[in-house]
């Protein structure tokens, strides 16, 4: 019998990261149902409102998790997920060699 290894299914999600610029803001617009309005605490910045009543505001990250955009503060988010650069971050470890 021949082994091998093997990694977990996980989950992929896409995030987008709002900085709060109007083109950031547009591109929002572009994908998802939303509302662009300006942000009271910053000049030039912008808010995203999405029909569900979330919020988006400047530095937060976008998560679409089934089929829907789901708001996380940049804390929430470091919290929940870790970003995947390349795919040899995440399989690495299994190519060490005996």
């Amino acid at each position: 019998m021949d082994f091998v290894m093997v990694e977990p299914r996980k989950s992929k999600f896409t995030a987008y990261h709002f900085d709060g610029s109007e083109k950031s803001a547009k591109v929002a617009s572009e994908k998802w149902e939303c509302i662009i309005g300006k942000n009271e605490n910053f000049e030039n910045k912008y808010v995203i409102t999405f029909g569900d009543g979330q919020k988006c505001f400047p530095n937060c990250y976008i998560v679409v998790e089934q089929n829907r955009p789901v708001v996380y503060t940049q804390e929430e988010f470091n919290g929940k997920y870790q970003i995947v650069y390349d795919l040899r971050d995440r399989i690495g470890a299994f190519y060490s060699i005996d």
